[in-house]
């Protein structure tokens, strides 16, 4: 009798056990789906920002500024108040494309290399934080096609509106520059 009381009080308590049990164990495979989910997120994130930086990277190439100037973010793009005038536009196309061929004749003069030479920019790295969504991209600048490594730079890429868009801390340097390395 002894026996079958002792099973009628254990009974809940097994019970109980299995179903936190069970629980834990529905728990960790979620928590696995959620990580799968997570890495194929950032995955498709690192797949799309390397596309955007290649294409941007294209333009740079070939000297197009007025495409490049696509790329920045679009609050550094859009007009303002008043009427849209250059003052209130933090990044016009015309000051980016002023500043863009400022940056890559002083590559040249820094480097002694006559004011005909072409840059050839590649794209060495690039990552994206986990915990900010900010993508860093190193960029590599070669002269003519030569294989010697001449400068440096990093850019900084935000991700808004479901695109990758270039845009350093500071949102004026953004315009300004190439990247943070060069000053």
């Amino acid at each position: 009798m002894h026996n079958i009381s002792q099973r009628k009080k254990s009974m809940p308590i097994l019970w109980i056990i299995s179903i936190l049990a069970i629980i834990s164990i529905l728990n960790c495979t979620e928590t696995q789906a959620i990580n799968k989910t997570k890495i194929t997120e950032s995955s498709k994130n690192l797949d799309s920002l390397n596309s955007r930086l290649k294409e941007s990277i294209e333009y740079l190439n070939l000297e197009n500024w007025i495409e490049l100037h696509g790329y920045q973010n679009p609050k550094l793009r859009e007009q303002r108040f008043p009427f849209g005038l250059e003052i209130a536009q933090p990044c016009s196309q015309e000051t980016f494309i002023f500043n863009m061929v400022s940056v890559t004749e002083k590559i040249k003069s820094e480097n002694s290399l006559p004011q005909e030479t072409n840059l050839n920019f590649q794209l060495e790295m690039i990552s994206i934080g986990t915990t900010t969504n900010i993508g860093t991209a190193i960029i590599n600048t070669y002269a003519n096609n030569n294989n010697t490594l001449i400068h440096q730079f990093k850019q900084r890429w935000i991700y808004r509106e479901n695109q990758w868009w270039h845009q350093e801390e500071n949102m004026q340097e953004t315009c300004e520059n190439l990247g943070s390395g060069i000053n």
